[in-house]
């Protein structure tokens, strides 16, 4: 994984025989989230042999669940997304950019338990759940 980005830190326990993962975000990865960096535009994390990517994605009220990809799991997280008048100022902009920040940071607090799934076309499989907390 890239040296340059803020990786988030992931552990695991299991309850019962389901694996938990948590995701710990720290700000440089929400600021970088928010940044909506072109180069290289999703958090990243790893536990053992297994990546979890985070990537903007549209807005919903909860991403429905992490999917699986060649190494890893990833999953799209939206938040709203304030609406930018055709004669914005810098100082309203960055006022609206704040706004997003805030609600992406709101999706990350509130977002509870989200699934694990591999989708087989006929069914889907869980495999297990992650949460996401923020560092204080």
């Amino acid at each position: 994984m890239p040296d340059m980005y803020p990786i988030m830190e992931v552990t695991c326990s299991v309850e019962g025989k389901t694996r938990l993962f948590e995701i710990t975000l720290s700000q440089a990865n929400i600021n970088h989230f928010c940044a909506d960096c072109p180069d290289f535009d999703r958090l990243l994390g790893k536990y053992r042999d297994v990546s979890f990517s985070i990537f903007p994605g549209p807005v919903s009220d909860k991403p429905l669940s992490f999917r699986v990809m060649s190494d890893g799991y990833y999953l799209y997280l939206g938040a709203p997304a304030p609406l930018i008048p055709p004669n914005v100022t810098p100082e309203h902009l960055d006022r609206l950019t704040e706004e997003y920040c805030q609600n992406i940071e709101k999706v990350m607090r509130e977002i509870g338990r989200i699934p694990i799934e591999d989708d087989l076309g006929f069914k889907k499989v869980n495999l297990g759940y992650v949460t996401l907390k923020i560092k204080k």
